[in-house]
């Protein structure tokens, strides 16, 4: 059974993540805005996306190892994690590949 220390600590966990997500989405969302709207020709937006998703992945790493979550659960996180790397590391191969063709 957990003390109500343990249970503020899951909860503080859990509202860290989801906190980091919305962050996560709303001001990138609002950057793609703004990139789409001044440089469309130039993607510098996914440079952000990326550095900030990998910074993403390892909070909530983080955050559910001090969840102590089951196996399962954490096989679970782990393979919606390694989509969010290979959508973070596409992001930089784009923009590496862009770049070098502008070049």
């Amino acid at each position: 059974e957990l003390t109500d220390e343990k249970t503020k600590m899951k909860n503080q966990c859990k509202l860290n993540i989801i906190m980091s997500i919305v962050k996560y989405l709303v001001v990138n969302a609002f950057l793609v805005f703004v990139n789409l709207m001044t440089t469309p020709n130039y993607l510098w937006v996914l440079w952000v996306i990326a550095g900030w998703g990998i910074g993403l992945i390892l909070t909530i790493v983080t955050n559910y190892r001090n969840l102590s979550i089951t196996t399962n659960k954490m096989d679970e996180l782990i393979l919606k994690l390694s989509v969010c790397w290979i959508v973070s590391f596409v992001a930089i191969v784009y923009i590496c590949c862009d770049y070098t063709r502008n070049y």
